[in-house]
């Protein structure tokens, strides 16, 4: 999930990513996911800063693997759209 986002980065800033890409390809499951990696905290809407508390909201984990296959795919196509 992280490599996906750092992924991101590198492409809209024109940085070199071709061995992110490589790692990235290499740890899709035979099943066509990625790992599930990605956790979403949900702040509550009262809270202006949610990262200054602790319990700031409840956590899902991404215990399917969708969120993080969905980011993987979209730094992947952003990839192939501006760097190819």
């Amino acid at each position: 999930f992280e490599r996906a986002l750092l992924l991101q980065c590198h492409v809209g800033l024109r940085m070199p990513c071709t061995a992110l890409v490589e790692v990235l390809l290499a740890r899709q499951c035979a099943d066509g996911l990625w790992p599930a990696a990605a956790r979403l905290r949900l702040a509550r809407p009262e809270l202006l800063e949610p990262w200054a508390v602790i319990d700031s909201g409840p956590v899902f984990t991404d215990d399917r693997a969708v969120f993080t296959t969905a980011t993987v795919l979209a730094a992947l196509g952003r990839y192939a759209r501006l760097m190819l």
